[in-house]
C-alpha cells in the first residue's frame, strides 16, 4: 500500500537489507555457477589492502552522514519522516552520502571475498537502490520541503 509521500517515504525495507541480500546472491552464484576471483593469488595482498580501506572509507561516510543528520536533529531511518532538509556536512556533495557509503562498503567486501559476482550484481544492486529506495525518498522530500528541495537538487548530485 502507498502511503502520502509527504508522511515519510514509501520504502519496503531498511537498504542495507539489499546490499547484503546482494553480497549473499553473490556468494551463491560463486557457489552454484562458477567461482569468478577479481585478481590472481598474487595479488592477494593488495586486493585485501584495497577491500579494508574501502570499507573503512564507506563506513566513515555513512557515519558522517549519520552524524549530519543528528545534527540536523532529523530522523536517520527510511520509515520515518524528514524533520529537515540536510545541506550539510557530506550532503553538501551529494545528495546521497550515506548510500554512498554503503557502496564503497559493499565494493570493499567483494574485494576481500574476491568474488567478481558481487562486481557483476553492482549495476543491478544500484539500479534497484535508486529506484526503489532514493526516487521514494526524493519524492518524500520533494512532498515535505516542495522547492527548497528542488532547488538542493539542481545544486547537488544525485551520487557525485
Amino acid at each position: 500500500m502507498r502511503h502520502n509521500a509527504s508522511e515519510r517515504p514509501d520504502v519496503v525495507t531498511h537498504p542495507p537489507v539489499f546490499y547484503l541480500a546482494a553480497i549473499g546472491i553473490s556468494l551463491v552464484a560463486r557457489l552454484l555457477i562458477a567461482r569468478l576471483p577479481i585478481t590472481p593469488r598474487w595479488l592477494r595482498g593488495p586486493r585485501r589492502k584495497s577491500g579494508f580501506a574501502l570499507i573503512a572509507a564507506g563506513f566513515a561516510t555513512m557515519a558522517w552522514g549519520a552524524a549530519t543528520f543528528q545534527r540536523a536533529g532529523t530522523n536517520l531511518t527510511v520509515h520515518d519522516p524528514a524533520l529537515a532538509l540536510v545541506e550539510e556536512g557530506p550532503f553538501r556533495y551529494t545528495r546521497n552520502p550515506i548510500y554512498i557509503g554503503m557502496t564503497a562498503a559493499y565494493s570493499g567486501v567483494t574485494l576481500l571475498l574476491n568474488n567478481l559476482w558481487g562486481i557483476i550484481l553492482l549495476p543491478a544492486l544500484l539500479t534497484f537502490i535508486e529506484r526503489n529506495v532514493i526516487e521514494r525518498e526524493e519524492e518524500h522530500l520533494r512532498a515535505r520541503f516542495g522547492d527548497a528541495y528542488d532547488d538542493y537538487a539542481i545544486r547537488i548530485p544525485r551520487w557525485l
